[in-house]
């Protein structure tokens, strides 16, 4: 038991604690990547400065599960906010959109 208490207690305890930091940095290295490439995918200033110049107008927005036909009520950040056929406002996140069709 000494033995395996001087290993923790020594080196290994330093590397453990030398991974445990790299994990970390690591960790908060992915989640700059991650906003940083929200922020360049979809929708970007181009698209929505064209999708706030549609508003009013019919599109159609292709998802993989649906096609939602309907008037273009509001671009959001994230989002897009149609008004379908039966009038019901209709909330279509940005990362599920495939295809947008005037």
């Amino acid at each position: 038991m000494s033995v395996l208490r001087f290993l923790l207690n020594g080196p290994l305890r330093r590397r453990i604690r030398l991974l445990q930091a790299k994990l970390e940095l690591l960790t908060g290295r992915i989640e700059q990547l991650e906003q940083a490439f929200a922020a360049t995918s979809f929708p970007d200033a181009g698209t929505v400065e064209r999708m706030n110049a549609t508003a009013g107008q019919c599109i159609t927005v292709e998802t993989q599960e649906h096609s939602l036909h309907g008037i273009l009520v509001n671009m959001h950040q994230d989002s897009l906010e149609l008004m379908d056929e039966q009038g019901q406002h209709v909330v279509v996140p940005a990362a599920r959109i495939l295809l947008i069709r005037q």
